[in-house]
């Protein structure tokens, strides 16, 4: 399966409520998305977006651009942001896997 939209539902250790603290929503493989306070779609405290490519510099294409409100917890944004990074990757890698081993399983029974 492919999902090219992330939304994701953050609930911090002291939550009692049946309401997120933060939502992830974006795309992962445009490196677009936002962080919003609570399940709303309003008050954005993060997002992230594709450094912007220069001519002169020549950028990996896994660079990317973070702007967080006053405020909010720095190193939250950027661990919530690996997580994804590292969730996207192993679902990378399984779905290279999958296929692969699907691939092989159609060439031995022809």
């Amino acid at each position: 399966m492919i999902q090219f939209k992330t939304s994701l539902h953050v609930f911090l250790a002291n939550n009692v409520n049946d309401v997120c603290d933060l939502k992830i929503k974006g795309s992962w493989s445009k490196r677009k998305c936002k962080v919003y306070l609570g399940d709303s779609d309003s008050s954005i405290v993060a997002q992230m977006y594709k450094k912007v490519k220069s001519k002169k510099l020549k950028l990996d294409k896994n660079k990317f651009m973070v702007t967080i409100q006053p405020n909010v917890d720095y190193a939250l944004v950027v661990a919530l942001i690996a997580i994804v990074d590292a969730m996207k990757s192993v679902d990378k890698d399984y779905s290279e896997k999958l296929l692969e081993a699907n691939t092989q399983i159609i060439g031995a029974a022809a």
